[in-house]
Formats: structure tokens, C-alpha cells, sequence
């Protein structure tokens, strides 16, 4: 049932609360007598009153209770309802564009943005114009699409980026929703790599996998896959690499996320976040692929590549998703010394320095002064304070 006066004076009241201290104000409305006129001219107004946006999911042909709204996301089916026409809108760019612009016009609208299903998402601006092609690698499940598409436009927005940036996010969001049953979270990370991934080649999610696949097995591609936190990356890390791209034509790494890096390493790990263990690995020429992966191991996007060959070190006692290869590859360790293990070179290192003021005699003076201690197997730290 609608919101009597009661009710909606209620609703009013708490919005006024709120909105003094928030970034944004979004209206999704489900038709359900909440999102009522006063209510919503009144959010409305509140916001431009804080000088912050309102963003709307808008439902019905009454779009006079989002007058003034800074931007309201409609799908094609919305579109056409809020026209109120009689004849079916034609499902082409140029009717979207006509029609937003009515809309835009006829309800005081700051902008508009049209998911257009399988052809995109097309937002209008007051002088932009942007049309993106839809970014779904397969359609699994509409369900929440529209709702990830207005967050992750209205956290953007709020965070500063362009409005550019701001829809490809949005898009891109509403991939990842339908690219998964039901109405899922999409963490910002997701969100981040996949926009990453926008702009790299390198770098892909997981559900993407499908579609890299089936490109590399028309192909004829010999696919090789290997995994790894890949923290703080050493010799070893390098050879194992290249070794695994030189037994096979395409690389695919599979990379721990920073929560699944705590969860198998423990506290304090990672010592380099995403971000720089997934710029040092694209950099790599012998890597041609990195996939981030969630859980603690790959089985699951190893169930999804199905490799050729699945490459390990010697000394991994337990292969999973060995079952979901054709073959698999032991390459040798590069050393067995105690510490070429990476938490424990860290710990070495971080200790010669602490404890460096006590062992002065360690230090030499070398070019303009400064000093450089040296050890017995080679490992040089600066000394705290000395450029």
C-alpha cells in the first residue's frame, strides 16, 4: 500500500536527518508507495541544498517526482514506459538519444544514463554525449544489474573521476553483474581490474576466462598455467616464469588477491599489494596473461582454463587442480638456500639494518662519503640515515 501522510512525514523527517551527512542520495524506486512525490521532491531538494547528487532507478511512467535529479538510470523497457508512447520504442541509438533528451527536458534532468542491454550503456549529459558497447563476457543472470550500475556510477562520481571514467565503471560493473547468478556484491577490487584490464591486455578477470579460452583453443595455442602470491618477486620467481612460457606458447598467471595472500601466508602479508605485484608481473614478456583470483587456491578458474600444462615448483607437496590438466610440469628450485625465501630475506635484511649502528665496523666509505655496509654473502643494505 502507499505511504500515508504519517508514514511519508516519517520517511521525510529521517531523510532530513541524513542528508547532511552523506555524499550522494540515491532513489530506487520499486513502485512499492515508498518513493512517493513529497518524498522524493523532498530528498531531491534536500540534496541540492547540500550541493551533492541524486541519483535515480527510476520505475513507472511518473517521472515527475525525479524532477531536478541530477541523473536518472533507466533501462530500455523504462525508457519507453516514461515516454508513454504507444508505438514500441525502436531499439536503435538514435531513439535512445531522442528519447533521453525529451525526458531530460520535460523533467528538469541533469543527465541520463540508458542501460541499453546487449548494445551498452549511453549516457547524456548537458554536453556530453558517451556510448559504450556492453562489456559481458556471457550473460548468466540479469538480476541486480541496474543496481550495481547506479552504485558504482554514484561512487565514482562522489570520488572525484571524470564522468568518462564514471560510466565505464558503471558499465563495467553491470558486466560483472550479469556475468554471476543472483544479485552478488562486486567488490571495488573486481571493479578495479576489470577497468585495468580495460586499458591492459594483460590482465583479466575471471570472468573473462571463457571467452580467452575459446580464442586460444581455435588458435591451436599450447596454454601453460602457473599461480603464485608472487610477493616481492625474486630470481626464482623469474626463472620459474620463463621457464614455464619456454614449455608452451601462451602464459597464463594465476595471482593470490591481497586477502587470499593473508589468509595463506598469514599476517603481514603481503608485503606488495596488488597493484605492484600485478604491474611487475605484466611487465614480464615471457607472462601474456595474469588472472587475480579470490579464494585461496585456483581450482576454480583452473576448472574454467583447463591448461595443457599446469607448471609447479619442485618442492610443492600438494598440486591442486592437477585433475583439470593434461600434463603436469615440476620445474626445479633455482636454490635451496634457507633464505631465498622472501619473509625470511625481509627479515634478514630489515635486521643488518636495525642493527647496524652496533656493527660500524662493517661500513666503508665509498664515493662522496656515503656508506655501504657489505656481508659475506653479498646482500648490501643501506645504512639508516645515509642517502
Amino acid at each position: 500500500p502507499a505511504a500515508g501522510a504519517i508514514q511519508e512525514s516519517s520517511i521525510i523527517n529521517r531523510i532530513e536527518e541524513i542528508v547532511q551527512s552523506v555524499d550522494a542520495v540515491v532513489i530506487s524506486d520499486y513502485l512499492k508507495g515508498v518513493c512517493s512525490l513529497g518524498v522524493c521532491q523532498m530528498a531531491i531538494a534536500a540534496a541540492r541544498a547540500q550541493e551533492i547528487p541524486v541519483i535515480v532507478d527510476p520505475k513507472g511512467a511518473d517521472w515527475y517526482r525525479y524532477k531536478g535529479a541530477t541523473c536518472v538510470k533507466p533501462n530500455f523497457e523504462e525508457l519507453a514506459t516514461a515516454l508513454g508512447v504507444s508505438e514500441p520504442l525502436e531499439r536503435t541509438l538514435e531513439a535512445a538519444i531522442a528519447a533521453g533528451h525529451t525526458l531530460m527536458s520535460r523533467h528538469e534532468l541533469g543527465s541520463i544514463l540508458i542501460s541499453r542491454d546487449a548494445s551498452g550503456l549511453l549516457y547524456l549529459g548537458p554536453t556530453e554525449t558517451i556510448n559504450l558497447p556492453a562489456e559481458a563476457q556471457q550473460v548468466v543472470d540479469v538480476v541486480g544489474a541496474g543496481d550495481a550500475v547506479v552504485a558504482a556510477f554514484t561512487a565514482s562520481r562522489v570520488s572525484g573521476l571524470p564522468i568518462d571514467e564514471s560510466v565505464q565503471i558503471a558499465n563495467l560493473a553491470g558486466a560483472l553483474a550479469v556475468e554471476r547468478r543472483g544479485a552478488a556484491p562486486i567488490s571495488s577490487q573486481e571493479l578495479e581490474l576489470r577497468f585495468r584490464g580495460a586499458h591492459d591486455s594483460k590482465t583479466i578477470v575471471a570472468g573473462a576466462l571463457p571467452s580467452l579460452m575459446g580464442s586460444l583453443r581455435a588458435a591451436g595455442k599450447k596454454v601453460v598455467f602457473t599461480n603464485g602470491c608472487f610477493d616481492m618477486i625474486h630470481r626464482g620467481h623469474i626463472h620459474h616464469l620463463r621457464e614455464a612460457r619456454l614449455a608452451g606458447d601462451v602464459l597464463i598467471v594465476g595471482l593470490n588477491s591481497d586477502e587470499s595472500v593473508t589468509r595463506v601466508k598469514g599476517q603481514g602479508r603481503p608485503i606488495l599489494g596488488i597493484e605492484d605485484r600485478l604491474s611487475v608481473l605484466t611487465s614480464l614478456p615471457f607472462v601474456d596473461y595474469v588472472v587475480v583470483f579470490e579464494e585461496d587456491t585456483p581450482l576454480e578458474i583452473l576448472k574454467v582454463i583447463l591448461p595443457d600444462l599446469l607448471v609447479k615448483g619442485a618442492n610443492t607437496e600438494q598440486i591442486i587442480g592437477e585433475a583439470f590438466a593434461r600434463a603436469v610440469l615440476r620445474l626445479p628450485m633455482l636454490s635451496d638456500r634457507p633464505d631465498r625465501k622472501t619473509a625470511h630475506g625481509l627479515r634478514v635484511a630489515v635486521s643488518r639494518v636495525l642493527a647496524s649502528e652496533e656493527r660500524p665496523a662493517e661500513f666503508h666509505a665509498q664515493d662522496e662519503g656515503h656508506a655501504v655496509p657489505t656481508t659475506k654473502d653479498g646482500l648490501v643494505v643501506k645504512q639508516r640515515g645515509v642517502d
